[in-house]
C-alpha cells in the first residue's frame, strides 16, 4: 500500500527520507545536507512530496519515493517527477503497479501530461515498461566543473 505523507508525517520518517536521497539521487554525497534541506523545505511548503510503501498490514515501511511537479518551459507541459526512490527490500510487481496506478491518478488530478523520473536502473525501467506502453528515454548528465 502506498500512502502519501502530510507535513505532520515528515519528522517521523526524517531518517527514511535521508537515507532515500543517500542512496538514490546519483553523486549526491558532497551536497547531500543542501538536496535534503531544499527537500524538507519543499515538503512543508507542499512544493514536492514524500510517499511511503507499507506492508499489507499498514505497518512496516518498505520504501520511499520522493516527487515534485516541473514544467517544460519550451513545451508548457506540466510533469510529475519521481525525484528519488528507495526500497529496503524488494518491492513485488503488484506494489509497483498500485503505485504506479497512484502516482497517475495524482498526476492527472494535478493536470499533469507525463510522469517522468531519474533512474540508472534497467530493473525499474523495465517494470515500468511492462505496466504502461511508456515511451523509455535516456536522460544523460555531464559534469561541467
Amino acid at each position: 500500500m502506498i500512502i502519501k505523507l502530510l507535513p505532520e508525517d515528515i519528522e517521523r520518517y526524517e531518517k527514511a527520507i535521508l537515507l532515500t536521497l543517500r542512496k538514490a539521487v546519483p553523486n549526491s554525497e558532497g551536497d547531500l545536507l543542501q538536496i535534503y534541506n531544499n527537500t524538507l523545505e519543499g515538503l512543508f511548503s507542499h512544493r514536492c512530496q514524500a510517499w511511503i510503501v507499507v506492508d499489507k498490514d499498514g505497518e512496516i515501511p518498505k520504501a520511499l519515493c520522493i516527487t515534485s511537479f516541473i514544467e517544460d518551459v519550451f513545451t508548457g507541459i506540466k510533469s510529475l517527477l519521481i525525484y528519488a526512490l528507495y526500497a529496503d527490500s524488494e518491492l513485488s510487481f503488484d506494489e509497483y503497479s498500485e503505485g504506479f496506478q497512484v502516482f497517475k491518478d495524482f498526476a492527472k488530478f494535478h493536470k499533469c501530461k507525463k510522469i517522468l523520473s531519474y533512474t540508472d536502473k534497467k530493473e525499474l525501467v523495465r517494470i515500468f515498461s511492462n505496466l504502461t506502453s511508456v515511451q523509455v528515454r535516456f536522460y544523460t548528465e555531464m559534469e561541467v566543473s
